[in-house]
């Protein structure tokens, strides 16, 4: 109903290929993740993403850290060198979870709802309004990467998850949350969600975008998104779900008459490790990994207020130089009476049983009690200024059976 799902098989599959059966060389000194000369070792990985240099850079509309953290790791260590290939050279949305659980990449990207595709549990993190929202200015951001590092999250969540897939958190791009895009040919304002009645509007694979736009009265579609704005302008879709950035990044701008700043869902570009290349590693090299990916994913939650300024998304007038005025694009900012029009049917707090089956499937993986640890989280934003992160992944590490 909600989109391709991994069955049981596949996913046993998927797990013998995260854990034990990856491709020979990913933690050694062969293949494409390792390299030796005479007494030294160093290790080469790959990391593959669709993160271009024009627009996902540490200061462009869409920051993304594969490259600053690539290029931290080089300088701090003797024995590691990552590279970093972006523009979807080597995977992209479609791809990137496939390739890691190949065995083909040690490091790649991908969007949390797009990486439930392959890891189903990961729903979890996608019911309506799991973050908190007033209105259309609400900066809650923070509570994205609270949920997803917060240290009970790690220790009940992600141990459980990588002992199933292999597979870990390792770097997050800027959190936002999302907003719904109206294509250029649409007629009439969106402003309350009896406006999307019968607009088809593409989702990710996430069943619970499906579950949100349903309850709208939208039709949720389901393309890859890299026909996305080929179809908002072939009349495909209607519109389209996702966070603001990263829409402008892949050039959807043009094809956009209006963006209602809903904040109804989790928006970023996760990036994901296999976790026995990266137990392979001496642990000198994981303690830099950690502490440069750490510190770089800090660095942008705290751009946040700035990467929305920049796009016009924290006033009803943007100002003339800011992404959505030069693409002539309505923002459709919403007061706490008409956020409540579309809060009222999804709240996860409201309509706990509509996510029932994400639910069930992450405590089936993780015990019972995991979402109200990830809700506990979500719901008690941190302050964006000076974001620090209390855990990280390397904590978890020793708990890992992989």
């Amino acid at each position: 109903m909600f989109g391709d799902k991994l069955q049981p098989d596949r996913r046993k599959v998927i797990k013998s290929l995260g854990a034990g059966g990856l491709v020979t060389g990913l933690a050694g000194c062969t293949g494409d993740s390792g390299s030796s000369s005479g007494g030294n070792s160093l290790t080469e990985a790959t990391w593959g993403g669709a993160s271009s240099t024009e627009t996902d850079c540490m200061e462009c509309v869409h920051p993304q850290g594969g490259w600053e953290i690539s290029e931290r790791v080089n300088e701090e260590s003797d024995s590691l060198e990552i590279n970093f290939t972006g523009g979807a050279e080597l995977c992209g949305e479609g791809d990137c979870g496939g390739q890691l659980i190949s065995g083909n990449y040690p490091l790649t990207q991908n969007s949390i709802t797009n990486a439930t595709n392959w890891f189903p549990e990961l729903d979890i993190f996608a019911p309506g309004y799991l973050v908190p929202v007033e209105d259309s200015n609400t900066q809650s951001q923070a509570g994205v990467a609270d949920m997803i590092y917060d240290q009970a999250v790690l220790e009940d969540f992600w141990v459980p998850f990588a002992n199933e897939y292999g597979v870990l958190p390792v770097a997050m791009g800027t959190p936002e949350l999302r907003v719904i895009w109206m294509s250029s040919e649409w007629e009439g304002e969106v402003r309350e969600p009896a406006d999307l009645s019968d607009a088809e509007i593409r989702r990710t694979p996430s069943g619970n975008e499906a579950r949100v736009l349903e309850a709208w009265g939208a039709t949720p579609t389901s393309i890859n998104w890299g026909e996305t704005v080929q179809g908002m302008e072939s009349g495909v879709v209607d519109g389209f779900v996702s966070w603001a950035s990263v829409n402008f990044a892949a050039g959807a701008g043009p094809v956009t008459s209006q963006a209602i700043i809903t904040h109804h869902m989790v928006g970023t570009r996760m990036s994901w490790v296999d976790v026995e290349w990266l137990k392979g590693l001496d642990q000198d090299d994981i303690d830099i990994l950690a502490q440069e990916s750490k510190e770089v994913s800090e660095q942008l939650v705290q751009n946040v207020p700035d990467v929305l300024e920049n796009m016009g998304q924290t006033s009803e007038n943007p100002g003339e130089d800011t992404r959505y005025s030069q693409d002539d694009i309505d923002v459709v900012m919403l007061d706490e009476e008409e956020m409540e029009a579309w809060q009222s049917p999804v709240d996860v707090t409201q309509n706990r049983e509509l996510y029932s089956e994400s639910i069930d499937s992450a405590e089936e993986l993780a015990g019972d009690g995991v979402f109200d640890t990830i809700l506990e989280s979500a719901q008690s934003p941190s302050e964006i200024s000076g974001y620090t992160f209390d855990a990280w992944w390397d904590d978890i590490l020793d708990d890992i059976e992989v």
